[in-house]
C-alpha cells in the first residue's frame, strides 16, 4: 500500500489495517499503547472527528515503520487536518501536492536501475532480502504487513528492505500486492560476496534444525573413502541440483524451503 495515493491520513491507516492478518484485529489496541494513549482516543481519532497531535502522529509513523519521506508525507497530511485557517489549509496542500509528484518522479527514475557492487553487497549482506523476494511469490505474502508476521522481523524492517528491492527492479507492486520481478539471483563462485551468502543461509539451517521438525531433514556424514568416489558423489549432487532447479519453476509457489549442500575434504 502505496500511502502517497492518499490524501487523507485516516483513510490510509484505517486501509492498512484492514489490510494486516487477521483483518488488523488487535491493531486499534496495539497503536494506543504505543502512543500511550487510550484505545478510545484512537478510536475518536481514526474513526470519528477527532485528529492525531503532531507528536502522536510522529509515533504513528514510527509504528508503521515508515521511511522518512513517508514520514514527513503522513505529518503534512495530519498538519492540514489540524488547520483551522483555510489560507494555512492550501499551503500544507501545496506540499502535499509537491511531494506527491516528487514521489512519482523518483520512482520512475529508479525503475530500471541495475544492481551495483555496493547494491549487491547490500542485498547478500542479510538473508532477509533473498527471503522477502521469494516470499512474494506465495499468495499469502504480498504485503510488507504479512511478510514482517511471517518472518518475525520488526515492520520497519521489512519495509527498509521492501524499498530496496522496489527501488532496485528486484521486486514490483501491483495493485498494492508485492511479487518477484525476477525470476532468480545467482552470484559467481569466485565473487568475494559468495561465501557471507552461504553463511547467511547456514545460519538459518541451525536455528531450524533446533525446532526438529518432522518435514525438515539435516543430514551430516563423514567418510573415508577414493578420490574417484568423493567425484561421483560431487555430480550426483550437481545433479540432483539441476534436478531441483527444474522442479521448482514450474511449480505453484506454496512454501518457502532451502537447500544447502555441502561437500569438502578434511
Amino acid at each position: 500500500m502505496d500511502i502517497f495515493d492518499f490524501d487523507d491520513y485516516k483513510s490510509f491507516v484505517n486501509q492498512k489495517i484492514a489490510g494486516m492478518p487477521k483483518k488488523g484485529f488487535g491493531q486499534s489496541r496495539r497503536i494506543a499503547q504505543f502512543l500511550n494513549i487510550s484505545a478510545v482516543i484512537v478510536s475518536q481519532v481514526f474513526k470519528g472527528d477527532r485528529d492525531l497531535t503532531l507528536e502522536q502522529a510522529y509515533k504513528v509513523t514510527e509504528y508503521f515503520g515508515f521511511n522518512e519521506i513517508e514520514r514527513d508525507y503522513f505529518l503534512l497530511l495530519v498538519q492540514r487536518n489540524r488547520a483551522g485557517y483555510f489560507k494555512l489549509k492550501k499551503v500544507f496542500s501545496d506540499q502535499i501536492n509537491k511531494m506527491k509528484k516528487e514521489s512519482k518522479e523518483v520512482k520512475s527514475r529508479l525503475k530500471n536501475i541495475e544492481l551495483s557492487d555496493l547494491d549487491k553487497g547490500v542485498f547478500y549482506s542479510d538473508w532477509l532480502y533473498g527471503a522477502i523476494r521469494l516470499g512474494t511469490n506465495l499468495k499469502s505474502l504480498k504485503t510488507e504487513d504479512q511478510l514482517a508476521d511471517h518472518f518475525g522481523v520488526p515492520l520497519k524492517t521489512v519495509r527498509s528492505i521492501v524499498e530496496f528491492l522496489l527501488n532496485h527492479n528486484i521486486c514490483k507492486i501491483e495493485n498494492g500486492k508485492l511479487s518477484p520481478a525476477v525470476n532468480n539471483t545467482h552470484i559467481p563462485r569466485k565473487s568475494p560476496l559468495v561465501n557471507g551468502n552461504h553463511q547467511n543461509w547456514r545460519m538459518q539451517g541451525l536455528k531450524n534444525m533446533e525446532l526438529r521438525r518432522e518435514v525438515d531433514l539435516f543430514f551430516t556424514g563423514s567418510y573415508a573413502a577414493t578420490a574417484e568416489v568423493k567425484e561421483r558423489v560431487k555430480g550426483r549432487m550437481l545433479k540432483l541440483i539441476q534436478e531441483v532447479a527444474a522442479d521448482v519453476s514450474p511449480a505453484k509457489e506454496q512454501e518457502l524451503f532451502c537447500l544447502n549442500m555441502d561437500l569438502f575434504s578434511f
